[in-house]
């Protein structure tokens, strides 16, 4: 067993209560042009999502249209994000 130092983070207790969003790429294009991915975890369910886009400047539209999903499906509420300060999340949230 291995003991770490520092603070331990606490879990979620219930879907869509702490979600993680980071942005992946440029990756080679794909057949449709997709060269970037949003990948989305849920703290909770350990659920993730990877959403394929053209341009970072498409990050905001696609986490409104995922958050529209996902909020009917588990029939919460998103609570908090945990971005990696990147520009194209920082200034949505």
């Amino acid at each position: 067993m291995v003991k770490r130092r520092g603070k331990v983070a606490e879990r979620a207790e219930a879907p869509l209560e702490r979600v993680s969003i980071n942005t992946c790429g440029p990756f080679p294009a794909s057949r449709e042009g997709y060269t970037q991915a949003l990948v989305i975890k849920d703290d909770y369910t350990r659920m993730s999502w990877m959403i394929p886009i053209k341009d970072r400047r498409d990050c905001p539209e696609q986490l409104q249209l995922w958050r529209i999903k996902v909020e009917k499906q588990y029939g919460h509420r998103l609570k908090a994000v945990r971005i990696d300060n990147a520009n194209e999340l920082t200034k949505h949230f």
